[in-house]
């Protein structure tokens, strides 16, 4: 079964970078965008469960990260 983790930015960053991680298998995914032309992205993951680590680099360099629990 593969889940989707969805982004949605409010105003355009340019080109967004998006790296997501699963710390308990090791597993990651990347993936692109330009949320000037499309503002919204989905990123496949393997919906595992474990802590995962997201982080998203924008155009300019500035880098958000954050963390979510899949049981």
């Amino acid at each position: 079964m593969m889940s989707c983790v969805q982004t949605v930015v409010s105003t355009d960053l340019g080109e967004v970078g998006v790296m997501i991680l699963n710390c308990s298998t090791g597993e990651s995914w990347y993936d692109t965008f330009d949320s000037g032309v499309e503002p919204q992205a989905l990123l496949q993951i393997s919906g595992d469960s474990g802590l995962y680590e997201i982080t998203y680099t924008t155009e300019v360099g500035d880098v958000y990260e954050g963390s979510f629990m899949i049981e």
